[in-house]
């Protein structure tokens, strides 16, 4: 008997575990399923043309709607006026009524389901396990469930640049079914691939389409005599810039020296408070330099295709932009021995705050309507064709109401007269100077007349391109702002840090540690500002300096002004620990601590520096490696931390730490703390 009990346990635990077995192979034969569809899915969107795209959308609905086992998938799409919204795509199981058949409608005003609406504008899935689950104030909705006998349903948005294309959905509607349905996670990014994968087609339909736009165009031009190549000149390359915004005044003329030159510039919104400006300089005249300008920008419009359609939701940095143009064309540059120099500059109007990448261009002339003054801003990168290694490097500066910008190139400040004289930039800046008053078109026909009356008769060597952007109002923005004049003296320093670390605002991103950054940097600026660029005149009327500081959610910024000699960073090198003390670093701490360094100046022995801070951009490694001067790595840099090795040469002599940006740190002995480098 005993053994019959035993058999019988042996047996019923032998079962138990076929049946566990037999589950999991279910599980995993489901699992394999899935990811075969996720990735058919994926493959059935590449290289997907627009002829073949109602075959596969129809197939998608089918292959995911039966695996989920749900009665219809459907696919809604905004009308291209965004009006109406309609039943584009529909898969629906045997014996299942189509959902336009159910509800006698297969196209909505767009404002009918305004709940839906709401949320799938927010990027929210709408998970309905039963029509209780939607709210009363949702009529539209309940009708629309009750009339196709919806009993749960599943919607999933298709956001584009943040407007609502449409939507993917399942619902169920068989009785038999559970009342109430649960929907499962692989269910929800079913409908999500299918959904990311409509989206990223037609940003890619668009990209394409703008890409053949611009290759017909390019085989315009080599079709075309100088004649036909002259207008296109006039009307892409150079085309009057349209900035449809009452704060801000543009206009913007080109002369070519020839029938067509190589100056190009660009303008275009990329958000509600924001635009790019672009502007550039081939080095040669006529077709060559017209055709590898319009190369350029073509690859510009290529490259900000492309980081829109990879990433939609984020402004991709101009320095990003510009990086990515230069690798593909500084090659094909060097092998046509061409360079061009560029500006690529953006627009921050809430923030108030100006980014821009230098490459080799002329320097920018920038009316600060506050000091009624004009400073030549310059950043320190190289063209393009210089060089394929080169790293291009962003700078941030702050603008006010009324100020200007001025963008120019060569032709203009390289203009002769009879004598051989150049006009220069400070015949240019006396013109934006005296008739800052006026709007951008007065202010460029003036730089023009200026021009042409200084040459005496004589024809424009170089091809005479300007544009002119004004700010004529802000919107409603978050700067806070303050400002305060300093004496030219080393003891304002314990001043300044206060002054500092009063207009730094309370929040989660300003950690203690970004805090000590930012001050240390302005410790080190006005250290040089008073011991290098006051040349040791400490009278507040001579030698004191101006500091502004602004803050916003998005950047701070620290902006000294003074009179005396410029920053010079030429033979600036990576800090080594043992000659910290006695050389000194402290532009290269101030450009490792801060995201930009900026310097300015007036033609006048004015001179300007802007430290900035981002917060929208990504945060620098928490450990840094410190290498002495042999090139060994003798410990790593925290700030209150010392973790130096034991067999250091340096530990133990420190009684502060800071860690620099990247690579690199720096150690300081006790009497260097709090001095300037």
């Amino acid at each position: 008997m005993n053994r019959l009990f035993r058999w019988i346990y042996y047996f019923t635990h032998f079962l138990e575990l076929v049946r566990e077995l037999q589950e999991t192979r279910k599980e995993l034969d489901t699992l394999f399923r899935f990811e075969t569809l996720i990735h058919d899915i994926t493959t059935r969107f590449i290289n997907l043309t627009s002829e073949k795209y109602d075959e596969v959308i129809r197939d998608l609905l089918r292959d995911i709607g039966e695996f989920a086992g749900v009665d219809r998938a459907y696919l809604f799409m905004t009308s291209e006026d965004g009006k109406s919204i309609s039943n584009t795509h529909e898969w629906r199981a045997e014996g299942i009524k189509s959902i336009t058949s159910a509800t006698k409608h297969s196209q909505f005003p767009a404002d009918t389901f305004k709940w839906w609406r709401s949320r799938l504008l927010a990027q929210e899935f709408l998970h309905i396990s039963s029509i209780a689950d939607v709210p009363d104030e949702a009529v539209a909705e309940r009708r629309f469930m009750s009339m196709g006998g919806i009993r749960a349903m599943l919607l999933v948005p298709l956001i584009r640049k943040e407007n609502l294309e449409g939507f993917i959905g399942f619902d169920t509607v068989r009785f038999y079914k559970k009342l109430d349905k649960t929907w499962e996670q692989k269910e929800i990014y079913l409908l999500e691939s299918v959904a990311q994968g409509i989206v990223n087609l037609r940003l890619r339909w668009e990209a394409e389409k703008e890409l053949r736009a611009a290759e017909m165009q390019l085989i315009r031009i080599r079709e075309e005599d100088l004649e036909t190549s002259a207008r296109i000149q006039r009307t892409i390359l150079t085309e009057e810039p349209r900035i449809d915004n009452p704060c801000v005044d543009i206009n913007a003329l080109s002369i070519p020296s020839q029938e067509v030159d190589g100056d190009f510039y660009h303008a275009i919104w990329i958000a509600e408070d924001a635009f790019d400006l672009l502007i550039g300089d081939v080095m040669g005249k006529g077709l060559p330099g017209a055709f590898i300008a319009a190369a350029v920008r073509n690859h510009f419009l290529q490259v900000k295709l492309d980081m829109t359609i990879r990433n939609p939701k984020a402004l991709s940095e101009p320095v990003d932009i510009v990086s990515k143009v230069a690798l593909r064309t500084s090659p094909e540059l060097i092998r046509l021995e061409s360079f061009i120099t560029l500006d690529y500059c953006r627009f921050n109007l809430n923030i108030r705050r100006f980014d821009f990448v230098d490459c080799g261009h002329t320097p920018i002339v920038h009316f600060h309507s506050d000091t009624q003054r004009c400073w030549l801003v310059k950043g320190r990168s190289l063209p393009f064709g210089f060089s394929e290694t080169e790293v291009y490097t962003q700078q941030s500066i702050p603008f006010y109401k009324d100020d200007i910008w001025f963008f120019y190139s060569d032709g203009i400040s390289e203009a002769r007269n009879q004598k051989g004289d150049f006009f220069g930039e400070n015949r240019l800046i006396s013109v934006i100077e005296e008739h800052h008053e006026k709007t951008a078109q007065s202010i460029i026909r003036l730089v023009k007349e200026a021009v042409i009356d200084f040459c005496e008769g004589n024809s424009l060597a170089d091809d005479f391109t300007c544009l002119a952007v004004k700010v004529t109002d802000l919107p409603e923005g978050q700067t806070a702002c303050r400002c305060r004049i300093f004496p030219g003296d080393i003891s304002t320093l314990p001043d300044v840090r206060s002054f500092i670390e009063e207009c730094l605002p309370v929040n989660e991103v300003l950690t203690e540690e970004v805090k000590a950054k930012i001050i240390f940097a302005a410790n080190e600026a006005t250290s040089n500002i008073i011991k290098h660029g006051l040349s040791g005149d400490t009278s507040e009327e001579k030698g004191g300096f101006y500091l502004e500081v602004g803050t916003t959610p998005d950047w701070l910024y620290l902006f000294f002004r003074y009179a005396g000699k410029p920053f010079n960073r030429a033979g600036t090198v990576k800090p080594k620990i043992e000659n910290l003390k006695e050389h000194g670093y402290g532009l290269f701490i101030m450009e490792e601590f801060m995201d930009s360094v900026a310097y300015a100046n007036d033609f006048r022995g004015g001179m300007s520096l802007c430290l900035a801070k981002r917060f929208d951009l990504p945060k620098s490694p928490d450990q840094i490696k410190i290498i002495d001067s042999e090139g060994l790595e003798v410990g790593e840099m925290y700030f209150g931390k010392d973790i130096d090795k034991e067999d250091s040469p340096a530990a133990g002599t420190a009684a502060a730490e800071i860690r620099l940006a990247r690579d690199s740190s720096v150690k300081l002995a006790p009497s260097a703390v709090g001095e300037p480098l």
